[in-house]
């Protein structure tokens, strides 16, 4: 009878010892998800420094100045930290009170910090499989824990990219600044083609949408009506009908040329019809956009719909005299030229 007792508590203790293992292992896994690769040392960050540098990209982008009882309020902050933070901010002349405007050094801290933010969204583009809508969420913890050296070793990994998955510049030194001429396109007037050169991504409902429509900085499109509720576009064959809200998230350049007749993507190619593989678009990012150009789908190669399957996806597509079969969602990351 005791030993049974004794191996009954003996089994208790390993199970309560497994659930403590378990428990810390789910705790650490929480912790070293987004922790990136490129720091030699993760070290906690003060909220206060957060908030100064916070503060810091809010003055970047409302030159008019700041107003803490708005800023308080909308961002859940007691008044006198926001007080506390523009007065260190001050202090290291980073911002001229009362408008608290930035100095010339206040503006390339700020940069900084935007550099370091664009810089980890294009690695969480580029070699992770975090969903898009992530990115912006996650670049904005890591925009804080990046140092100088950490933010150029990432940008020499990444191969010194000039812009962000969102189209927003990354400047390769803090005294560059860039200024793209650009409008919404839900305030465009003039109908025609335009350059898609940014996505807004503040939003993640939003930019979701528009990720799934296929919207991407570089990507052109033909706005053909404009009315007070909705815009519409022609886009890789295709016509959508965006709401306003949606519209105001999507940033176009000046005119431009349109894009070759007959492209489309290759989800919409109809069985019988020959095209070439015109490109890959920038929606289909890091080991996705490798795998397809892997497959043969590089621009030049012949593709024609081989077999279709009875409920319409996948579809086994011909190139290169292999067949490959891709789900509709794979496809339309490719973008084909009928001939």
């Amino acid at each position: 009878m005791g030993t049974s007792i004794g191996a009954m508590l003996s089994i208790a203790v390993l199970l309560f010892l497994l659930y403590l293992w378990m428990r810390r292992m789910r705790t650490l896994e929480n912790t070293n998800l987004y922790r990136t690769p490129f720091l030699r040392q993760h070290k906690p960050v003060s909220s206060q420094k957060e908030l100064e540098e916070d503060l810091l990209k809010y003055l970047y982008t409302h030159t008019e100045g700041i107003s803490v009882a708005d800023y308080s309020t909308f961002y859940a902050i007691p008044p006198a930290k926001v007080d506390a933070a523009l007065n260190a901010l001050a202090l290291r002349q980073f911002v001229v009170p009362p408008s608290f405007q930035l100095t010339v050094s206040g503006n390339r801290a700020a940069e900084n910090l935007l550099r370091r933010h664009r810089l980890y969204e294009t690695y969480l583009c580029e070699r992770t499989g975090i969903p898009p809508s992530e990115w912006h969420s996650i670049a904005e913890r890591m925009e804080h824990v990046l140092d100088d050296s950490a933010a150029e070793n990432l940008a020499r990994t990444l191969g010194y990219p000039q812009t962000d998955p969102h189209g927003d510049p990354i400047w390769q030194r803090k005294e560059q600044t860039e200024n793209v001429s650009k409008q919404r396109l839900s305030d465009a007037t003039e109908l025609g083609w335009y350059e898609v050169v940014q996505l807004g991504d503040k939003n993640k409902a939003l930019y979701e949408m528009l990720d799934r429509l296929g919207f991407y900085p570089g990507a052109k499109i033909q706005l053909t009506g404009s009315l007070p509720t909705s815009v519409t576009v022609h886009f890789d064959g295709e016509l959508f009908s965006l709401e306003r809200e949606l519209a105001e998230q999507v940033y176009i350049g000046q005119p431009t040329t349109p894009p070759p007749a007959g492209l489309v993507r290759l989800s919409a190619l109809p069985l019988g019809v020959e095209a070439v593989v015109f490109g890959i678009a920038g929606t289909c990012h890091g080991a996705n956009r490798r795998r397809l150009q892997d497959l043969g789908f590089v621009e030049g190669s012949a593709v024609s719909v081989d077999l279709e399957s009875p409920l319409g996806n996948p579809t086994a597509y011909l190139i290169r005299g292999t067949t490959i079969a891709l789900r509709s969602d794979q496809a339309r990351h490719i973008q084909v030229l009928k001939k």
